[in-house]
């Protein structure tokens, strides 16, 4: 064990002079070496490196990623934060093989000064292996990455989610609203319908397009809420004063339950083929022959960061 600390401690010593020099703070020898030995028991390695907690990894990436985008030429005003889902640690950043970087071009309001979002887009960093990191940042030698303004990341991530469902093809702006129903009123049912399994030991769940009470009219709805949230059983939006008896929950999109062991596959476009498991968006790689995946948490970090003001 003394030599497993030992060994840490000399990695650290190693890698941490870019990382500390962003906050250089005096210390006396003592003070120095007790937290090292903290940092080493609440520490994770990622790609070789010993990061002491989130912040440190983000600030390390963020950094590199701004470096290189300003090498692809960017100017202006912008902004580059790394996108975490919420309780991300260093344990869980350990295990993921995409970076996702939210980036906003910006200028300065004429009357209020302030800055003022022009527009949003993502960038997304694909890692397959353990070199992809060291000491100064991203080996963009060792990764792929994408950009993807709105429209192209929400094309993704519908073709994604019709592949999963009963639905041929999504628009964001309209789409059908769904209520669960019973057999027989799903047999009586005059109007679009369908059935599918959602459970692994269960039967078929049955869902009918809601109809306007009045003029029977069927009801369609907007994906684009700030409400809207995907899980690992399809996408719902929330209505009504949230967090209160008002507040009702839609099943828009229901997806088709999957063993975990399953993968549903299709081919998007010359770079990517996409994959379904009930527990994320799976992305091939095709040029890498590599398989990545985005947790549906992630997901809804990037739906908030292009809908909401949270990332403002």
């Amino acid at each position: 064990m003394k030599n497993k600390v030992i060994a840490l401690l000399l990695a650290m010593l190693i890698i941490m002079p870019k990382l500390e020099a962003q906050n250089k703070k005096p210390a006396d020898n003592n003070n120095s070496i007790a937290g090292a030995v903290v940092a080493v028991a609440g520490a994770a390695l990622i790609g070789g490196l010993v990061f002491n907690g989130v912040d440190q990894y983000q600030e390390l990436l963020e950094s590199s990623a701004t470096e290189h985008y300003l090498g692809m030429g960017n100017e202006g005003l912008f902004n580059i934060k790394l996108l975490l889902s919420e309780g991300a640690s260093t344990k869980k950043l350990s295990k993921t093989n995409v970076q996702v970087f939210g980036i906003t071009d910006r200028e300065i309001d004429e009357e209020t000064k302030k800055e003022s979002i022009k527009n949003r887009k993502i960038m997304t960093v694909f890692n397959t292996n353990d070199a992809w990191i060291n000491e100064y940042g991203i080996k963009w030698d060792q990764v792929d990455i994408k950009l993807w303004d709105e429209e192209e990341w929400f094309d993704l991530y519908l073709s994604y989610a019709s592949m999963a469902s009963p639905f041929e093809s999504l628009d964001l702006d309209s789409v059908p609203v769904m209520k669960k129903t019973k057999q027989q009123d799903y047999i009586d049912y005059n109007g679009f319908k369908y059935e599918l399994r959602t459970k692994k030991n269960g039967g078929l769940d049955y869902y009918i397009q809601t109809k306007d009470m009045i003029q029977g009219k069927p009801q369609s709805a907007s994906l684009k809420r700030k409400t809207h949230q995907i899980t690992n059983k399809g996408i719902i939006i929330k209505y009504g004063v949230l967090n209160s008896a008002s507040e009702v929950t839609l099943d828009m999109v229901p997806f088709y339950y999957l063993d975990n062991d399953s993968y549903l596959v299709n081919d998007y476009n010359k770079d990517f083929k996409l994959v379904y498991n009930e527990n994320s968006l799976g992305l091939y790689l095709k040029e890498a022959e590599e398989l990545v995946q985005l947790k549906t948490s992630m997901l809804n970090v990037i739906t908030s960061f292009f809908w909401t003001e949270k990332y403002n």
